[in-house]
This record gives structure tokens, sequence and C-alpha cells, in this order.
């Protein structure tokens, strides 16, 4: 069961919908972040989202998701797009509530946001207070109200066994201009009381099968827009970390120099450190146009 994002067109009734399985991808980050089940759990509906919110964009879009709140948990942060890459963080990855309901970890009060990057020179932003302290539907009332776009949104995260994420799936339907107002809801009510889990006889096997159900509702053609496999990616590298410290400037470089002899730098993403030593300081300094520090 590989972690893949399937994007189909309805034609008939001009449906976006857009299926994700990202079970391994969440299972990764949750090892890289040493989250508790709790923050596992939400950690992994949020990337579930975050592909989903960027699929139903498609072509070149990066997106941003965050969450802030007043509960334990603190908030996250979801860095994604549309070629299947993503990456983030949990504030407070030690959350684990074993009798209480999860949604307490957020508290009572929250917001959550979305950035848009079309790559094209187009950035949109929304944000939305929490209502409902649940993704899925804070999520739908951010399309509906932020976007004008009604769009159902399902997220879920199972156990199996003793692993807590033994899958998690989302599925996104998104209404283009030409389709009826109540194509949507005809969605939502067919699959109310249908979780992902059932999308086939042991759970769905690919991200195509979330999208059956949706497709069986409607006699018309669909259409294949996109299918491609999804992986957590931070990015980080020893290069990207030398330019950060470059661009700090010669008087905060020769700072660390004096004061620590080195610098130290951690991946909010990946939690991997890395160390610039004084050595390296000294040449950042020389190209900088500064003779090496005494």
């Amino acid at each position: 069961m590989a972690d893949q994002l399937v994007r189909l067109h309805l034609k008939e009734p001009d449906l976006l919908v857009v299926g994700v399985l990202c079970t391994e991808t969440a299972r990764a980050a949750r090892e890289l972040h040493r989250c508790l089940p709790t923050s596992a759990a939400f950690f992994a509906e949020a990337l579930a989202a975050g592909f989903g919110i960027a699929g139903l964009l498609g072509d070149n879009a990066r997106i941003n998701l965050q969450l802030t709140c007043d509960g334990p948990l603190k908030g996250l942060f979801v860095d994604a797009d549309a070629q299947g890459r993503t990456r983030g963080y949990v504030r407070n990855p030690s959350v684990n509530f074993l009798d209480s309901a999860p949604s307490a970890a957020l508290g009572r009060d929250g917001a959550l946001s979305v950035l848009r990057d079309l790559q094209n020179g187009e950035i949109y932003r929304g944000a939305i207070g929490l209502e409902h302290l649940e993704l899925s539907r804070d999520l739908e009332r951010y399309y509906r109200e932020s976007d004008q776009l009604e769009t159902l949104v399902r997220v879920e995260v199972t156990a199996a066994a003793e692993e807590p994420l033994g899958r998690v799936a989302a599925l996104f339907v998104q209404r283009m201009p030409s389709a009826e107002e109540a194509a949507v809801e005809r969605v939502r009510a067919a699959l109310a009381d249908q979780p992902l889990e059932a999308a086939g006889p042991r759970g769905p096997a690919r991200a195509f099968d979330l999208t059956q159900p949706v497709a069986r509702l409607f006699s018309g053609d669909w259409e294949l827009h996109a299918e491609y496999p999804l992986v957590y990616d931070c990015g980080c590298s020893a290069e990207r970390v030398l330019r950060a410290v470059t661009a700090m400037g010669r008087p905060e470089i020769e700072d660390m120099l004096v004061r620590e002899g080195r610098a130290v730098a951690t991946c909010a993403f990946c939690n991997k450190t890395y160390e610039v030593s004084a050595d390296e300081l000294r040449r950042l300094l020389a190209k900088l146009g500064a003779g090496p520090a005494q």
C-alpha cells in the first residue's frame, strides 16, 4: 500500500475528487519528531489534509497549512506541494491523552490558516477561527467562507492492532463552477455513514479506491488528472545551513565565532542538527570581505 495521491475530474456533474493515502509518510514524520500518539494523530491528519489541498490546486502549487490553538498541542505546521512532497512539525510532540477525547489537545480556541502559492506570482492566504475543533469540518468551513467553494473534506486516521497510525487517508470533493449546487451535498449524504476505511474489502489499497464511491454516484465520464507518490522531504542540507549563516551577516558571524567558536542549527522539519566549525565560519567571513577573526 504505497503512499499516493489521485485526482479525478468527474465531468458530470463537474467535480474534482482527490484521494490521499499517506500512512508511511505520517509514520516517518512521527519518528522524525518523536511524536506520542495524540500528537502523531493530529500531525497525520494535517499531513493528509496538506496533500489534499495541494492536490486540488495541481500544477506547481505549494501550500502552507497552519493550526494554532490554546490546548496542549499548541499548534502545527505543514508545507506540501502538488508534486507529492511534504514537511512539517508539531509544536508539542509529547501530547498523549489515554482517557479524554483527543480534541482536548486543541483546547477551546484557535485558528486555521492556509497559504497557497501557485508559483506564477499569485499567493493567496486565508484564515478562520477554529469552530468545530475538528480539522475536516473546519477545513470545509474554510473553503466555504474564504473561497466560496463548496468542498467535502474527509480526513481519517485509523488504528490497526498495536499501530495507532494503521491507515492515514483523505478525500476531497470540490464543486467546479458549472456543477449543480447540490452535487457536493449529495456526496456528503451518500458517504455520511461510510468511513474511508470501507473503500475496499480490506480498506483502500490505493488512493484511487478512495475516489470510487464518489464516481459511482454519478453516471458521467471521469478523467484522471494526476497520480503521483507521496513522500516526507524536509529538504535540509549542510549547504542550506551555510547559506543561512552567511545571510546573517558579518557582525553576527563574528559574534558567534568569538562567543561559541561554532554555529549550530537544527532543522525544524526533521530535527537533524548541523554544526558549522570555526574554520568554516572564518571562510564565510573571508567570502564576505572580512579577514579571519582573531
